[in-house]
């Protein structure tokens, strides 16, 4: 799930572009799956975006911070 810092990145960008990014409506993502936003040049639909996150993974430099000099670590 996107975070909400990505989201406002992404739609500052399109909306730099001169693209109108829409979210659904929470009726529309009631009904199912759906992108994060439809993107519109002027009254037509362009594309639609989906924004992904990147989660920092920190499991090994916590391994590595907790081994002794030399330890081989990871799983």
């Amino acid at each position: 799930m996107p975070s909400l810092e990505d989201e406002d990145l992404v739609l500052k960008i399109l909306t730099g572009k001169g693209l109108r990014p829409e979210r659904y409506s929470k009726q529309e993502r009631r009904r199912g799956k759906t992108p994060d936003f439809r993107v519109f040049r002027g009254d037509e639909l362009a594309c639609y975006c989906e924004v992904k996150s990147i989660e920092e993974d920190t499991w090994l430099d916590k391994k590595l911070e907790a081994a002794d000099p030399g330890e081989i670590v990871g799983g």
